[in-house]
């Protein structure tokens, strides 16, 4: 019985081990993500204001 518990208990531990792995996986792609939406969203704007200077005084 104490054989079967403590393989148990590993199981749990290693089970806990892979979450937090994954976890820390996932935090760190999302962390990957917001920064590449960070500069797309800056590299759009710098784009809306240069195609907003380029369109003739007319159409401002």
């Amino acid at each position: 019985m104490e054989t079967m518990k403590a393989v148990a208990e590993v199981s749990e531990s290693t089970k806990a081990e892979a979450v937090a792995a994954v976890q820390r996986q996932c935090q760190e792609e999302v962390a990957s993500l917001q920064a590449i939406l960070k500069v797309s969203f800056y590299i759009a704007l710098a784009l809306l204001e240069l195609a907003h200077r380029n369109l003739p005084a007319s159409a401002s």
